[in-house]
């Protein structure tokens, strides 16, 4: 078929058609999905208990049935006073449903002795409420049944699990006891227990509400007046017992938007439901909302994920564009067309893979498909200029792909399975890829161009390799050196709202909810009065509030966010105990992270803000007891308590103890009375009258009891002095019991089978560098903390972070990349030399894109990681082809290169529009994937453009640096002719030196010195100072040369021609704490004279030779103008060097100075040659014999 473009054409519209059918069927989220296989225990108690307690008679038992399990990653979760709640993970592969169906068997035993009204479950992850999709704010509802009516509707629409109503208040059904009914308490439990058993009939059979399944079940008992209740032997109907009548309940949250109470619905998205698809069914149904009700989506998952795939198809188009004017100027009609199809064959062939595969698309995938379809163009491209080398192009592409799922399963367990997807994504798009390309119409030869525009960058590159290989280095050093810290990695965060604010804000227990909207509402001031908070909304229920903030763009950069958090802690520190988080955590059900750790560890930040310690213990007294005393000890260094972020407010318990004198039975049959009535009235719930109904719910209490439940708990001295009979006799609860008050804390984490109190300090001090001493004296202090012997705890290191565990993980993922990537490059060159040249343009493409990182993230994150890792790994096919070229004398390795290079100006411009259009206006806090396409960009285009440039020059200063001769090379660097006898010679030819490229010093300058004084005469700035410079060797010429014997001075021979000249000048400057024989030893030892009695001998011979024999221990600050010139010209003769050149030395001596100087030079011409440059005449014309 290579002759055969049309029939090529066909084969490959029809995968084009295979692979829209396989997009159509590819599951689409935004988050990925694959996670560590976990599941959830839950336990709830109908009563309150000490977590201690709860946790050695409950959770202890339920932590060793998981241990039984096997393969156990980590057990996580919180332990309460009415009950725990576990999330169990379980290394992958593993089945959840099948642990979770093992794990609910082995708790049955324990179910038995749950108290009444309590309940123990077990679900598997996937059996949860589902995926967060939508906050719908509502609008036009004139009453609950509005809400409710919405609600019901949207339940309705294909793929919405559950809907979730704020607002609207359920019904209550209640049942007030006669006055005369005796012992109210019992009789109002056996209502309800008569209630819960009339109410209690099998399901019929199930329906399906939208996603969901429902029981079908006949309501037993509808009429709850003839309901009849036991009592004194008989039965009553509850009609004649008590009165029936329904009210609304009170709320039980608030959900506050713009400064005022709303109506909202939160939508929960089925697992298996297609976002896109879901939310346009969504918004029909809103737009045909009853009764004038108008829905509005304040945040939803589908607008970001639809903005992704908007951008990146777009991108592909213009890429496909880009690739197609290419095809045409590299091979005319065909090639266009070729080219052209390339990026959708390749999407197509991947979409097929991917379905059989069965990977998802999600924002790290799509990722990987990006990168890996736009970095096919080069192969493609590539085809059509080359006949020989496809093959190996392609395989080499499809290894370098490959070696990323190598290398993240070498790099850390914790990075799978979420990271494995999308480097599996991107070894299957590119394998895909590769067959795709090789389907694509293939025009007969065709003449291609050559590379005009790359010709005179390779001929400079070839001509001088050297400087080329120094300017790389030299820019690879200066990029890491000033951005090579952002390649430390960080947990990143795949979620689109990273840019916002959650500040949960909690109360202690018992907190009511008016008290609690109340301050929440304090904070919903502070947060308005903030410029970079554009809405905000607050959800509260008793004794939580939590405000979720929407920034400003110029408000969702890292170190804005860190600010806003600051200033909030400060400004809401007296509302209570306020923990600040990025993004919006209503928003998901699912964390966006790569490196998921259940535990919490200790940590800190370069800049000193947060401090954070982990206190663990196996008793919960010695925890309680160690948090108390680091309490103390951060109040003894004067840390606010407003700073500190850790456990939650404690609650005051009223403990009851027997006292002296009443028996077992008789304090728990007291207790028992107490409970009932202290506790609110316990409810039931009913069955809905109406679909899409309130929820409704039975309750039975004694007469004269308020409605409202807050106010039904009676006051200590009340509940003590009400008479409570016990068998026959009447016991006073004041007399039988002691009450005593303890602080107990509501909720404490427990994570594998210890508890855990995170502790974080704010260090909200302005200054960094008292940040960090501030925190210096914190870690100082809590190290020789004393703790309880049952309990431990954990500080964060202060020397680097990068002894980070997390950071070890990804850069262990870093270094494995390229170590697979040389070792493929050397198998597929046959060289570890040439696999090194290969590295090298990859090299150049990490640093060109690290400034870029550094400026929008500040530390590189798993995806940027990865998107790099990957645009390099793809370019590595491309150098390999570079370094492939031919290094033989004779041209042709530049003739090589000038008919591989065009591939690369037919594929790089579409490869970097192709990956950094889709990031034009996108925001990195609100878009995670923005960064890691631009720094994939910039990589790739980098690399290709070293590829030809870089690799050539590498690969010719190899050859050069193997086939040096070291004989030659010495004589290079010290010419023979210079050692041998005979008189000294400078020529100059052509001699010009031009400055700032207009100023001429020097121009077409040629003459001979031979031995004697030549005198340089010539007024001030005629370039005597300039010629001199340049035949010493501190100036380069512009143009011409200067030769020394006969042989050109050149960068290699320069070290040993200065070595021969004796320089003095015009501005000497002698050391002026030095004697003259101190100053002339030093410089003896740098011309080489090492034997210390040579070097003495010389120094006397040059000091009597200038006349300074008598003043050799004196200072040279005490010598006069003149005797620091003898001085200057001594150094100048030092080692008997055979040239001998002075600038201007006569200027500012006297006459008998410049006389005696004269003389000097005179005596000491001889064979040598002497340069004496001045403005003087008549020193000239006394000394020189020649002009």
């Amino acid at each position: 078929m290579n002759g055969r473009p049309l029939a090529r054409l066909i084969l490959t519209l029809a995968l084009l058609v295979l692979g829209g059918f396989a997009l159509a069927r590819l599951r689409l989220d935004y988050l990925p999905q694959r996670s560590f296989p976990e599941l959830t225990v839950g336990l709830t108690l109908g009563e309150e208990r000490d977590p201690g307690e709860v946790t050695r008679e409950w959770i202890e038992p339920v932590e060793s049935a998981i241990r039984s399990l096997g393969r156990v990653r980590g057990v996580a979760g919180e332990v309460r006073t009415d009950g725990a709640s576990l999330t169990v993970r379980f290394a992958p592969g593993a089945d959840p449903e099948r642990k979770a169906a093992r794990l609910d068997s082995e708790l049955a035993r324990l179910r038995t002795r749950l108290p009444e009204g309590s309940n123990l479950w077990v679900d598997p992850a996937t059996d949860q409420q589902g995926d967060f999709h939508a906050l719908v704010w509502l609008s036009g509802v004139r009453d609950d049944a509005d809400v409710r009516a919405t609600a019901e509707a949207l339940r309705a629409v294909p793929g919405v699990r559950d809907v979730q109503t704020f607002g609207a208040r359920d019904e209550e059904v209640r049942a007030v006891l006669a006055a005369s009914t005796p012992d109210p308490w019992s009789a109002a439990g056996s209502v309800l227990a008569e209630a819960r058993r009339s109410l209690r009939v099998p399901a019929l059979g199930w329906s399906r509400q939208g996603d969901r399944l429902r029981p079908v079940v006949a309501v037993a008992g509808g009429n709850l007046a003839g309901l009849q209740i036991p009592m004194n032997g008989g039965a009553v109907p509850l009609g004649s017992l008590a009165a029936l009548h329904a009210r609304s309940q009170p709320a039980r949250a608030e959900l506050r938007f713009r400064g005022r109470p709303a109506r909202a619905l939160f939508v929960w998205r089925a697992h298996d439901a297609a976002p896109l698809a879901l939310d346009r069914a969504l918004r029909r149904r809103l737009a045909r909302l009853p009764n004038g009700v108008r829905g509005e989506i304040g945040w939803g998952e589908a607008a970001p994920l639809r903005g992704l795939v908007l951008r990146l198809v777009l991108a592909g188009l213009l890429a496909s564009a880009l690739g197609a004017a290419a095809g045409a100027w590299l091979a005319g009609r065909w090639g266009a067309l070729s080219l052209g199809l390339a990026v959708p064959a390749v999407l197509a062939a991947a979409a097929n893979a991917f379905l059989l595969a069965g990977v998802d698309l999600n924002v790290a995938t799509l990722i990987a498909l990006a990168v890996g379809a736009v970095s096919l163009l080069p192969l493609a491209a590539f085809r059509l200029t080359a006949r020989r080398g496809v093959r190996a192009w392609g395989w080499t592409a499809f290894a370098a792909a490959a070696a990323l799922p190598v290398a993240v399963s070498l790099g850390s367990a914790e990075l799978g399975p979420r990271l494995a997807e999308p480097a599996l994504a991107l070894a299957l798009a590119v394998g895909a890829g590769v067959i795709a390309i090789a389907m694509l119409p293939l025009p007969s030869p065709h003449p291609w161009p050559l590379s005009r525009p790359l010709q005179p960058s390779l001929k400079s590159a070839l001509r001088d390799p050297g400087t080329v290989v120094l300017l790389a280095a030299t820019a690879a050093y200066l990029s890491l050196t000033l951005f090579g810290g952002v390649l430390l990695p960080r947990p990143g965060d795949l979620r689109p709202d990273q840019g916002n604010l959650t500040a949960t804000l909690r109360l202690p227990q018992g907190t009511t909810l008016d008290e609690t909207v109340r301050r929440a509402v304090r904070l919903e001031e502070i947060l308005g009065k903030a410029e970079e908070v554009e809405r905000s909304w607050i959800y509260a229920v008793p004794g939580m509030a939590r405000a979720t903030a929407e920034l400003s763009p110029a408000g969702r950069s890292p170190a804005g966010r860190r600010l806003l958090a600051t200033r909030l802690l400060y400004e809401a520190s007296g509302l209570g105990a306020l923990q600040i988080s990025s993004g919006l955590r209503s928003s998901s059900s699912q964390g966006g992270s790569f490196l998921d750790d259940l535990e919490d560890h200790a940590k800190t930040d370069e800049e000193a803000t947060t401090y954070r310690v982990v206190l663990r213990g196996a008793d919960l007294d010695a925890v309680r007891a160690g948090y108390d005393r680091l309490l103390e000890r951060l109040a003894s260094l004067k840390v606010r308590r407003h700073w500190i972020t850790g456990w939650d407010e404690p609650t005051i318990h009223l403990v009851l103890r027997p006292r002296a004198g009443t028996g077992p039975d008789e304090a728990a049959a007291i207790a028992g009375r107490l409970r009932r009535e202290s506790l609110p009235p316990p409810s039931l719930k009913l069955p809905a009258l109406l679909p899409g109904g309130p929820e409704r719910s039975f309750t039975a209490v004694p007469a004269g009891l308020p409605e409202d439940a807050d106010r039904t708990i009676p006051q200590l001295a009340d509940l003590l002095s009400r008479p409570v009979p016990v068998g026959e006799r009447t016991v006073s609860p004041a007399a039988a019991l002691a009450v005593a008050e303890e602080a107990v804390h509501p909720r404490v984490a427990r994570q594998s089978g210890r508890f855990v109190v995170p502790v974080e300090i704010n260090i909200l001090l302005s200054r960094e560098e008292v940040r960090k001493e501030k925190r210096k004296d914190i870690d100082r202090s809590l190290r020789q903390l004393a703790l309880p012997a049952a309990c431990d705890l954990e500080l964060p290191s202060l020397r680097s972070e990068i002894w980070n565990g997390d950071r070890w993980r990804l850069l262990a993922l870093g270094l494995a990349v390229p170590l697979l990537l040389f070792a493929l490059a050397a198998c597929r060159l046959g060289s570890l030399a040439r696999g090194l040249a290969a590295l090298s343009p990859l090299l150049l493409g990490l640093v060109a894109a690290l400034p870029l990182v550094a400026a929008r993230l500040e530390r590189i994150d798993e995806l940027t990681l990865f998107a790099l890792a990957a645009a390099l790994a793809l370019a590595l096919p491309s150098a390999a082809a570079a370094a492939a070229s031919p290094t033989t004398p004779g041209g042709r390795l530049y003739g090589s290169l000038l008919r591989q290079t065009p591939w690369l100006l037919g594929a790089a411009p579409a490869l970097v529009v192709g990956l950094a259009a889709p990031t034009i206006g996108a925001l990195p806090g609100t878009s995670a994937w923005a960064v890691p396409l631009r720094a994939a960009a910039v990589a790739g285009g980098g690399s290709l453009a070293a590829s030809v440039l870089l690799v050539p020059a590498l690969l010719l200063a190899g050859r050069r640096w193997r086939e040096r001769d070291p004989e030659r090379e010495r004589q290079r660097r010290r010419p023979p002719v210079w050692s041998e006898p005979g008189e000294p010679t400078i020529e100059v030819r052509s001699l010009t030196k031009v400055y700032g490229g207009r100023f001429r010093a020097l121009s077409g300058v040629s003459f001979t010195l031979t031995p004697g004084i030549v005198g340089l005469l010539g007024p001030n700035g005629a370039g005597k100072t300039t010629l001199l410079r340049v035949l010493t060797g501190l100036l380069e010429p512009t143009r011409g040369k200067v030769l020394y014997r006969g042989i050109a001075i050149t960068p290699d021979n320069l070290a040993e021609y200065r070595r021969r000249i004796g320089f003095l000048p015009q501005e000497f400057n002698a050391y002026p704490g030095f004697t003259a024989e101190q100053f002339l030893d030093h410089w003896a030892l740098e011309r080489g004279l090492s034997d210390p009695q040579a070097r003495r001998a010389e120094i006397e011979r040059l000091l009597a030779a200038v006349g300074l024999t008598e003043h050799a221990g004196r200072k040279v600050r005490d010598y006069s103008g003149g005797m620091r010139q003898r001085v200057g010209i001594a150094r100048a003769l030092l080692a008997a060097p055979p040239i001998l050149i002075v600038d201007e030395p006569t200027t500012g001596l006297d006459v008998e100075s410049r006389g005696r100087f004269r003389q000097i030079l005179l005596e000491q011409a001889g064979e040598r040659v002497v340069v004496f440059s001045t403005h003087i005449a008549s020193d000239v014309e006394a000394a020189a014999s020649r002009i």
